[in-house]
């Protein structure tokens, strides 16, 4: 009697076993977790296994595969975007100054298109959207019905030594004629400075800019679209055509106008 009072005082105070498996930490896992679907994947649904089990184990994995699959897609389309936007601090003693295309409002002069009558009667029907037909001369007809030279162009377009009037860059004044070549555009006849990307400044501010003062001659106008009296600045790099560039100011006369490091004056 006594050997089995201490028997069994002995395994009373034995502390109960800790160990659990694979499937009670499965269980455990599921009666406490919060994904759903889970805690449907415990016994007696898997074991034995029941349709119910399995369908809700397919439901699991198909679901959890179409996340990782969105989140690996989602993860690679991040990373496959290009740099925006890289800055690099350099410092510089000197900047190369933009090409500058600066053409009239007007194509084409009044006064040298009075050897062509019926053009002053022309420009007028189009700048009013009349669409009809004129009848010209012989004269007119036989330059207008076939390709028109770039020297006509010329000879009736604005005169570049008039329109520019005083020119000045870095506090230099300069003969305008002999810093600015004559390029056409689809506006017509145009005048283009620094177009072989020789100036460069060393200095922002007035000091450094392009200073051009205009006489554009609104006496010579013809009858134009919009009717519209000035010039129009083309900013652009000196190896690309003014056509292209996107940068466009607009100046009436008697405005001052300040873009880029360029001073414009009507």
């Amino acid at each position: 009697m006594d050997e089995k009072r201490t028997q069994t005082v002995r395994s009373d105070a034995d502390p109960p076993s800790t160990v659990y498996g694979l499937k009670d930490l499965w269980i455990e896992f599921s009666q406490s977790t919060g994904l759903h679907a889970v805690d449907k994947i415990k016994p007696p649904s898997c074991s034995p296994f029941t349709i119910r089990g399995l369908a809700w184990i397919l439901a699991l994995c198909s679901t959890t595969g179409f996340l990782v699959y969105n989140l690996v897609g989602e993860i690679g389309t991040y990373y496959s975007y290009p740099t925006v936007t890289k800055i690099t601090p350099q410092i510089k003693h000197a900047i190369n100054f933009p090409a500058v295309t600066i053409c009239n409002r007007c194509t084409f002069n009044n006064t040298r298109l009075e050897v062509y009558p019926e053009m002053e009667n022309y420009f007028f029907n189009i700048s009013q959207g009349r669409k009809r037909k004129d009848s010209f001369s012989h004269l007119t007809s036989d330059v207008f019905q076939k390709p028109l030279s770039l020297e006509w162009l010329q000879n009736m377009s604005m005169e570049g030594s008039k329109m520019l009037f005083n020119c000045v860059f870095g506090g230099d004044n300069f003969d305008c004629m002999t810093n600015f070549r004559p390029i056409f555009t689809h506006e017509g006849l145009c005048h283009t400075f620094n177009f072989n990307a020789s100036k460069s400044v060393f200095t922002a501010g007035d000091d450094a800019n392009l200073i051009v003062t205009f006489n554009i001659n609104q006496n010579d106008y013809t009858f134009i679209r919009n009717m519209a009296a000035g010039i129009k600045v083309f900013l652009h790099h000196p190896d690309v055509h003014p056509d292209a560039s996107s940068t466009v100011v607009t100046a009436a006369p008697g405005v001052l106008n300040i873009c880029c490091h360029t001073n414009i004056s009507v």
